[in-house]
């Protein structure tokens, strides 16, 4: 698993993007037991799946990129 300082961004590409956006809803509804879960796609709380504050965050912070 790679990190990102960047909230959002889940590829670990330094920006937040639609395919950060992608990431996210590919794994949305998923626990970390399932084989759509992505660890870089829980992005907020509740920690145990992938749900609506996840794209919160991507939303937030869509645009975003590393200097």
């Amino acid at each position: 698993m790679r990190v990102s300082a960047l909230p959002g961004d889940v590829d670990c590409d330094g920006k937040v993007g639609v395919q950060d956006l992608v990431l996210v809803v590919s794994a949305y509804g998923s626990h970390p037991d399932e084989p759509r879960w992505n660890d870089n796609a829980n992005l907020a709380a509740p920690w145990d799946n992938i749900g609506l504050t996840d794209l919160v965050t991507i939303a937030v912070h869509f645009g975003q990129n590393v200097p």
